[in-house]
């Protein structure tokens, strides 16, 4: 025993220097990996968000490693601000967050704050911190211009909570202070007030404020025109005399005839006007005056409405040549904004997946920190138990002791870092393959439902990317996701199949947790493996058990079956696996192995029905919290 000792004391005693030297070694070898500014970013972001990520993903790494607060603070302000353009108020409202945490450490303290941004997200979403966030603005911002936009944003914020006196006497405030100082956003804080004054029944007054509005808008910036058109709209929506409205509109036509990305829009509305108080040739000459300067508007959904309002008004002329003409202008334009809306669906799905990789980079970077100070402490506990070994025989035991637990932490570390791995995994995977979906609806060219279709997988997409992030979630959360990717495939397969969910009410649903995206590769399998290719509509079912000590999973359908399904396969399909469902298999082993629960997965043929004999899947989870 104790030469087996002394063979341990001295490896460890000659294992000190080159350990040192690597560690040394290591450090010294460090490169940079800096290659592009926020500047860079900045600029790509106007032309490739997606691709503005990837630079901001270096730029998050080198200033972690140099600890430059500077840079990881505008990184995240910008990260949060293409998320938020994007639509990902979620992804957006974390960034800005991080910033705000970066913000009371640098030195000297940004004139601006990050928490305007942070606000913004929340009224968007109607988040009940709204009201903090933009007090929070105005508490810590030193730019009076941001300090004046974080007032209004309170005052809308108390608007939402039906605080109508509070929220306007903060506007009634900055229209006296706009008025003072000449300030462009005078108008669009006269809007806002026509509102509240709307809400209030005070309709002359509500006038009053967006003629005001109006007259004062010559001088503000372009994006204050949709706050400014929304006022108007709601006015007009409660202007019952026809008359009325035609002079309202025409005065705001003759306003902004300066500005044809505003007057088409006007003019349309009039022309609009003109029609319903059976003015044709009025409308008429409207839509031509539009029409002369309709090539100076981008906006494809602006020329969209005028070729169909200038449709309608042939036609209510009887001049049915031209509208069809015109129709075919509109439709061509139509074509045209579904184009632009699969480009716009496509750099959505990019800007996820760049922000998947920037995630990545990210926990495998705090993986590794967290790592790195491990090994740092083991190296140093190391280093005292060589000293007491060569001293006394029992420090041996107690360095054994110690190698045995570091090595069972480090084991129990990797299959987190391999768990992590596999979920990063699933979201591309799942992506990918719902892309498909997308596009083929979208050819159909039908915009309501594309639509539809779009917004509903948005919000999965961002539910997947929410949960993926986690090592375990709630069954609930589970059932959500799994009930809106069964929506959205039953959308596209309406004469395919119907599904069912059958929960039982004893299900703890908040209590038990489970891997992400659990069901959902076993789901998608039924759909495009066996539903998919019956020639009457079937029936895909979902249920849930309480048995005992176990959740009792089935999913069954009636498609085609296995064997069928495998026959159907082409060569390449035989020899290629289920990434989904082998990933499935390998999160489940791994949160076995650290947890303790137990999954057993049985797959069989539901019916006897020799054309339709189905898949059933089982899948049985003990009850014991993760």
């Amino acid at each position: 025993m104790l030469n087996h000792i002394s063979f341990i004391l001295l490896i460890l005693c000659f294992g000190i220097s080159p350990t040192l030297a690597q560690k040394k070694k290591s450090s010294e070898g460090k490169e940079s990996l800096k290659t592009y500014t926020i500047r860079d970013a900045e600029q790509l972001m106007k032309k490739d968000r997606a691709a503005a990520i990837t630079i901001l993903a270096d730029i998050i790494e080198e200033a972690k490693n140099t600890e430059d607060l500077k840079a990881l603070y505008d990184a995240n302000i910008l990260l949060g601000n293409i998320n938020s353009s994007a639509g990902f108020s979620q992804l957006a409202a974390e960034r800005y967050q991080q910033a705000i945490g970066i913000e009371g450490s640098l030195s000297p303290k940004p004139k601006l704050t990050a928490a305007e941004y942070l606000a913004d997200v929340y009224l968007s979403t109607n988040d009940p911190r709204t009201l903090k966030g933009f007090q929070m603005c105005i508490d810590n911002t030193s730019d009076i211009e941001q300090k004046y936009r974080c007032q209004e944003g309170l005052a809308l914020s108390y608007l939402n909570e039906e605080k109508t006196e509070e929220g306007l006497k903060i506007l009634s405030e900055l229209e006296s202070i706009y008025k003072q100082s000449n300030n462009p956003s005078l108008a669009r804080i006269q809007a806002r007030i026509a509102q509240v004054e709307l809400a209030r029944n005070n309709i002359e007054l509500a006038q009053q404020n967006l003629n005001n509005a109006y007259s004062n808008y010559k001088t503000s910036p372009a994006s204050d025109y949709d706050i400014i058109q929304e006022s108007k709209a709601d006015v007009l929506e409660e202007t019952e005399d026809l008359e009325e409205e035609i002079s309202i509109l025409k005065t705001n036509v003759d306003l902004n005839v300066a500005k044809p990305e505003i007057a088409v829009p006007e003019q349309i509305e009039l022309a609009e006007a003109y029609l319903k108080n059976n003015e044709v040739d009025k409308a008429k000459a409207t839509i031509n005056k539009a029409k002369k300067i309709i090539d100076k508007v981008d906006d494809s959904k602006t020329k969209a409405k005028l070729y169909k309002k200038a449709s309608e008004t042939y036609a209510a002329q009887g001049n049915y040549e031209e509208a069809l003409k015109e129709y075919t202008a509109y439709q061509n334009v139509q074509s045209k904004l579904l184009k632009e809306k699969e480009a716009e669906v496509n750099e959505q799905l990019a800007i996820l997946s760049s922000q998947k990789d920037i995630e990545i980079s990210e926990k495998t970077y705090d993986s590794r920190q967290k790592l790195s100070a491990s090994e740092a402490s083991r190296s140093k506990i190391q280093g005292y138990i060589i000293v007491l070994l060569c001293l006394l025989l029992l420090t041996a035991i107690i360095g054994g002791y110690t190698i045995w637990r570091n090595l069972k932490a480090k084991n129990i570390a990797n299959k987190k870092l391999q768990l992590q791995s596999l979920r990063a995994q699933m979201n591309p995977h799942f992506i990918f393959n719902a892309l498909n979906s997308v596009n083929e609806y979208i050819a159909t060219q039908d915009e309501r439902r594309a639509n539809r279709y779009l917004s509903d997988f948005s919000q999965l997409m961002r539910s997947v990317l929410e949960v993926n992030q986690k090592e375990t979630i709630p069954l609930q959360d589970e059932i959500q996701l799994s009930k809106l990717y069964l929506k959205l495939e039953q959308d596209r397969f309406q004469d395919k199949f119907e599904y069912l969910t059958e929960i039982d009410p004893e299900v703890e649903q908040s209590d038990l947790q489970i891997p992400p995206l659990l069901l959902q590769p076993y789901l998608e399998n039924a759909i495009w493996h066996g539903l998919r290719y019956r020639t009457k509509k079937g029936t895909l079912q979902l249920i849930m058990k309480e048995l005992d000590e176990h959740l009792q999973i089935t999913m069954m359908d009636n498609g085609i079956g296995r064997a069928q399904s495998q026959a159907l396969k082409t060569k390449h399909q035989k020899i290629h696996k289920s990434t989904g469902m082998e990933n499935t298999r390998s999160r489940m082993e791994i949160v076995e192995g650290l947890y303790g629960n137990r999954y057993e997965i049985q797959i069989e043929d539901a019916y006897d029905d020799p054309d339709y004999p189905g898949t059933k899947v089982t899948i049985l989870i003990s009850k014991k919290a993760v």
